[in-house]
């Protein structure tokens, strides 16, 4: 089934639900449920076994590149969007939980000049 979403400069996902790391969704829901190997996925999805282990591990700073995400879409029948967007959710969630603070110039929040702090931690 295919579920279309409009884009939107606004767009948010709800904070309510957990947010699970691709490597963890890709673990649990994917291969443990479907009883498929690290070296298997590999040979499915023609994606270097050693670049396999590292995202199934979490070790990559961006495990879930588009390429890697056209792979397991292809293997996994999702679409490539869908571990596209988990790596975004995962990666902003990481940034909030660090309270990263991010300058911006006051124009883009208000029309002034100089800068505004923005504290993106919720």
């Amino acid at each position: 089934m295919i579920v279309w979403i409009p884009l939107h400069p606004q767009m948010e996902v709800t904070r309510t639900l957990p947010v699970r790391s691709p490597a963890e969704v890709l673990q649990q829901d994917y291969l443990r449920a479907r009883g498929i190997s690290l070296a298997q996925l590999a040979r499915m999805s023609g994606i270097p076994i050693a670049s396999v282990r590292r995202i199934a591990s979490g070790q990559r700073v961006s495990p879930i590149s588009p390429g890697i995400a056209l792979r397991l879409a292809a293997v996994f029948g999702t679409s490539a969007l869908y571990w596209l967007a988990l790596q975004a959710r995962y990666d902003l969630d990481r940034k909030h939980s660090e309270r990263e603070r991010v300058w911006l110039p006051d124009e883009a929040m208000q029309g002034g000049a100089g800068r505004t702090e923005i504290d993106h931690a919720r």
